[in-house]
């Protein structure tokens, strides 16, 4: 691939400088064209980023939004938006796991060119952006020696088992057949639909006390198809 497309987020001026010089010394060394977008805060981000990019550089913390980099991962799934992604920051500790993360490092270990080959033989070797798995919510709980629960973003996906493990099979299994579904129109729920879902079900079915449950007892787990 000789031309990639990428977009930084980053409010520090340094970092932003550093990127910048780095990609000018790699396009000449390489012999490549790296395009590059900068923006500071995950909104700006949000609303330039589609599916023409190649990969996107995440610092955690942006813009005073402390889980900055984990809500633009979040949000690209919603808005089906599958770029690689690639975490550049001091909080390693906070990024969440995700399917689009291909790479995380912390900022004073390796470089922006480490960052730029990886990408590039990444995009190489493995599926492209858009053959990337797309992560739900699973909400579940036990009642009544039954284990219940529904994918959070897709109206519709509901299922009973009577294991936990059971359950999140079945609830694999009929996301994915809805999704390849072509005579479905499936959308996901926007991130306030889901929340506002998620509300409605915990009050009405909540049962606390399990130790990884939401406040209204729901456990949730991501499921990948």
């Amino acid at each position: 691939m000789n031309t990639m497309k990428i977009l930084l987020v980053e409010d520090a001026e340094e970092q932003q400088r550093d990127f910048i010089d780095t990609v000018d010394t790699f396009n000449k060394k390489y012999n490549l064209t790296v395009e590059t977008d900068i923006v500071t805060d995950p909104l700006s981000a949000l609303e330039k980023i589609d599916n023409s990019y190649s990969g996107a550089i995440l610092d955690m913390k942006s813009d005073n939004d402390h889980k900055g980099g984990n809500t633009i991962v979040r949000r690209l799934h919603d808005l089906s938006i599958s770029v690689p992604v690639i975490f550049v920051t001091g909080h390693l500790d906070m990024v969440k796991e995700d399917p689009l993360i291909i790479r995380k490092r912390s900022r004073d270990a390796d470089s922006y060119e480490s960052d730029l080959l990886f990408l590039q033989e990444w995009l190489k070797t493995e599926s492209s952006p858009a053959e990337i798995a797309q992560t739900y919510t699973a909400l579940v709980r036990e009642s009544e020696g039954w284990w219940i629960g529904w994918i959070l973003e897709v109206p519709g996906v509901t299922c009973q088992e009577r294991t936990k493990s059971e359950l999140l099979d079945t609830l694999q299994i009929t996301l994915r057949e809805i999704l390849e579904d072509e005579t479905l129109e499936v959308s996901r729920r926007t991130e306030n639909e889901s929340e506002a879902v998620k509300t409605s079900d915990i009050l009405e079915f909540g049962a606390p006390g399990a130790p990884d449950q939401t406040e209204g007892g729901f456990e949730e787990v991501r499921i990948d198809v």
